[in-house]
């Protein structure tokens, strides 16, 4: 990292614990280790019916992948493996956090720069920190703000980082006329990162309460912008907004929408891109119910981008309010999808995430990712972050071991051609407390989960936290 960044001040970025996994599957910032001899084969019992290799978690088990590989992320102890053992966890507050700033609700990474908003840092005007790693630590390199900003534009709702570029969501609160919520752009030059944006990116038919920023993503010279209560031919559907860079400036050059429109579908909800590849998000559009959710594809087609999407992917079985759509990542050839409100069949709202694959045909479902412990799961696909074969799914309302509802991260990998329909490990915060909403912002590097939660404290009561666990 360049050392001529501009700073602003000093995160505290300190080594809080060192994860090695517990018995339970959950990081807890202790220094254990899992015990017990690799066995031979993967049909031990551990209990009466409980069989391990059945791909059944039973509650003597901390995983079971149901296969009789020994070296992966289960052994055939159905214990977890060296392969799911994290290492440190470091967290990061800004040290002018005040209560409620919520450091943690936007939240996105490359490389060793992690970008992080606070939507009602300063009277809900809201800011996002650069923070970049040095051989001592995490170190705060720039606070953005917005030239501006006023009162409840809640900017650092949502955040984009793609080299140079930062992009950060304000989704305002405008009742009045013109439009409601922007999105700015800045960039890093010799000198660091600029701490005013470069531009101010408005939708070009945008209304009150549009919640214009509310998603955003960017690559490239591309970046998206949802907005999930556009109003268009008298229904709030939502849209999404195309900008591309054309020499210095970006300008809208596409509005996406659904193909089916339907009242208050939340389209723009969250959104990914990656090449020619984006994914809307509308969790409450139509489904194989009315109201679980869709995810819309939008593929590049020489030069042009569609208006329409050119493939809609659903859950096989949501049901009304699952919420599919709630998130999204996309990584080459295959999409998760976050249903953060999806069931079990005697869990309600654990939530679950799903995964599409694409090998040269339609966009086809792959797998249900769901907790191994549904009672002690809440919300899971709150947030999701895709990296190769890694999935993390933020779940915040789920439980830690002492039952307390603190927020958790989930992480799932695949193993071989298949994913696990639960997870290899949960990640929780080492100081958790009730209602820290862990999870809430989620990205991920080739070296790092990175996840918010923006009512986590330090000094400051609820003023939020980024807990960095190494992978």
């Amino acid at each position: 990292m360049s050392d001529s960044a501009s700073s602003s001040g000093t995160a505290t970025g300190t080594t809080t614990g060192t994860t090695t996994g517990t018995t339970t599957g959950t990081t807890t910032g202790n220094d254990t280790t899992t015990t017990g001899a690799d066995s031979e084969t993967s049909t031990s019992t551990t209990g009466p019916d409980q069989v391990c290799g059945d791909g059944i978690v039973h509650p003597a088990e901390q995983c079971d992948d149901g296969n009789a590989i020994d070296d992966d992320l289960c052994t055939n102890d159905c214990e977890f493996g060296e392969a799911a053992i994290c290492g440190s966890v470091e967290k990061i507050t800004p040290t002018d956090g005040a209560t409620g700033d919520r450091f943690g609700s936007g939240l996105a990474a490359q490389g060793d720069t992690i970008v992080v908003g606070a939507s009602h840092h300063n009277g809900a005007r809201g800011a996002a920190y650069v923070c970049e790693k040095y051989d001592e630590g995490w170190a705060l390199v720039a606070k953005l703000s917005a030239s501006d900003g006023i009162e409840y534009d809640s900017f650092g709702y949502s955040v984009a980082i793609d080299g140079d570029t930062i992009v950060v969501g304000a989704v305002g609160y405008n009742e009045n006329e013109g439009p409601d919520g922007f999105a700015y752009v800045f960039e890093r030059s010799d000198e660091g990162w600029t701490e005013q944006e470069t531009q101010k990116l408005v939708a070009s038919d945008g209304n009150p309460l549009d919640n214009f920023g509310i998603s955003v993503a960017v690559q490239g010279d591309v970046i998206v912008v949802g907005a999930k209560n556009h109003k268009d031919e008298n229904t709030d559907s939502g849209s999404a907004y195309i900008f591309e860079r054309v020499g210095e400036e970006w300008q809208e050059i596409q509005e996406i929408y659904p193909s089916d429109p339907w009242q208050g579908n939340s389209f723009g909800t969250s959104v990914a891109i990656d090449q020619d590849v984006i994914v809307v998000g509308g969790p409450t559009a139509n489904g194989k119910s009315n109201f679980c959710g869709g995810a819309y594809i939008y593929e590049k087609k020489g030069n042009v981008w569609p208006q329409l999407e050119t493939a809609k992917v659903i859950a096989d079985d949501g049901l009304t309010h699952d919420h599919f759509g709630w998130s999204v990542a996309i990584d080459g050839t295959t999409i998760v999808v976050g249903a953060q409100n999806a069931d079990t069949a005697m869990v309600k709202d654990c939530g679950a995430a799903y995964v599409f694959e694409n090998e040269g045909g339609p966009w086809v479902q792959k797998a249900k990712l769901q907790a191994a412990v549904p009672s002690k799961a809440g919300n899971i696909g709150t947030t999701v972050a895709l990296r190769g074969d890694t999935i993390v799914a933020g779940a915040t309302s789920s439980r830690n071991e002492e039952d307390l509802v603190t927020g958790a991260a989930y992480v799932f990998q695949k193993e071989g051609n298949l994913w696990p329909t639960t997870e290899a490990i949960k990640l929780l915060a080492p100081d958790a407390k009730e209602s820290d909403v862990l999870g809430r912002g989620l990205a991920m590097t080739e070296a790092n989960i990175i996840v918010g939660a923006w009512q986590a404290e330090d000094d400051v009561p609820n003023s939020g936290a980024v807990y960095i666990f190494s992978r």
